[in-house]
């Protein structure tokens, strides 16, 4: 019960942290004081990582044993927490009980992954977001989908494009899966949802959550059968 107090009282007395529940100033943009903003740093991937995928490595430089025996669809994927703790805490919050206030700070230091991670790529400046769409019916039953909220406001707060040019099929949830249902369940899931002529030559794919990177693979895919070339990939967090 105690650990739900804080995004309690921040709904009764808004301008509360949400996970300590003290006061915020009133010029706080976060929902978070900075003992918890700080806190938070230690859930940050800064450990060398594998070149395709992310995932943190022992090795200074190369791909991972898994991306040494497959192939995903993106040129490179980075995250910006490892999925525990306090920062998985605070993401439920956010997804299932809507603190959208969060995307704020979500915004904030998926724009430093950005610019750290990807920076390098020819055009950089110009690069498109692209959300991964939500299954049918979901915005319609939860009123709004997460990911693309996320996408929005790291949209703003870049002045990026946001575009979205994907649509999913009405396929099984990818989290009641295992590994190997998953990679199957995803093939064929997603379609373009605007004609080739629309659709950029490189962009910025986002999602929130890296788990096999199955869901982004098969979104890179079909991003590229509808015309576009690069596709770099970007997540809150991986699991």
């Amino acid at each position: 019960m105690l650990k739900k107090m804080p995004y309690v009282l921040s709904y009764v007395l808004p301008g509360y942290c949400l996970r300590c529940s003290s006061p915020l100033p009133p010029q706080r943009i976060f929902p978070l004081c900075t003992d918890c903003q700080e806190l938070l740093n230690k859930y940050r991937i800064r450990e060398k990582v594998c070149s395709l995928c992310g995932k943190p490595v022992p090795s200074e430089s190369g791909r991972c044993l898994v991306c040494r025996e497959r192939s995903f669809s993106f040129e490179r994927h980075r995250s910006v927490f490892h999925y525990r703790g306090d920062f998985a805490y605070l993401y439920r919050l956010y997804k299932f009980h809507k603190h959208y206030e969060l995307a704020l700070y979500f915004a904030e230091v998926l724009q430093d992954t950005l610019y750290k991670s990807f920076s390098d790529i020819p055009g950089f400046s110009d690069l498109p977001l692209v959300p991964t769409p939500p299954r049918p019916g979901k915005k319609r039953r939860a009123g709004w989908d997460q990911t693309e909220h996320l996408t929005r406001r790291l949209s703003s707060y870049t002045g990026r494009r946001y575009l979205r040019i994907l649509k999913r099929t009405g396929k099984t949830p990818q989290k009641t899966l295992d590994y190997e249902g998953r990679m199957n369940n995803i093939q064929g899931a997603f379609e373009p949802s605007v004609p080739p002529a629309k659709v950029p030559e490189r962009c910025i794919l986002l999602d929130d959550v890296f788990t096999t990177g199955s869901t982004l693979s098969e979104c890179a895919e079909t991003l590229k059968k509808s015309g576009v070339r690069r596709i770099y990939c970007l997540t809150l967090a991986r699991d």
